[in-house]
């Protein structure tokens, strides 16, 4: 279970802080996760940002890409909404 919530500042660069805490089927959690990052948006619908983990844990049902672990990590988003896909292929939405 996870909690991430982002502020924007202006409509290029974001800050955000996550937690998450993994359950196994006992519903007991041994471990937590939190940290921050920052990013920032150089296209629309696009997103790179990096951050770090002051705490974290390794969970081997989790993909490498999930920002589990503890220590510095950079993170990509691509938004596809109604009109994220053909704005990235140069056509109108």
């Amino acid at each position: 279970m996870g909690v991430e919530l982002r502020h924007d500042h202006g409509r290029r660069f974001e800050l955000g802080v996550r937690g998450s805490v993994p359950r196994g089927i006992s519903g007991h959690a041994s471990a937590f996760g939190a940290g921050s990052d920052v990013a920032v948006s150089p296209a629309r619908d696009l997103w790179i940002g990096a951050g770090y983990k002051v705490s974290g844990y390794r969970d081997r049902d989790v993909g490498q890409d999930r920002c589990t672990r503890r220590g510095p990590y950079v993170t990509r988003r691509l938004t596809f909404g109604r009109d994220g896909v053909g704005s990235l292929l140069g056509r109108a939405g």
